[in-house]
């Protein structure tokens, strides 16, 4: 992640999987929950 926040500059990241949002949590919500909060 950090590689990558520096290497594109995002506003935010997500993560999902791993120590992150749980797969099938990120995949029951609807993309505006992501993009709203």
């Amino acid at each position: 992640m950090a590689a990558f926040a520096e290497a594109f500059k995002p506003a935010r990241a997500l993560l999902v999987g791993g120590d992150g949002t749980a797969v099938d949590e990120f995949l029951a919500q609807p993309v505006e929950h992501w993009v709203a909060h």
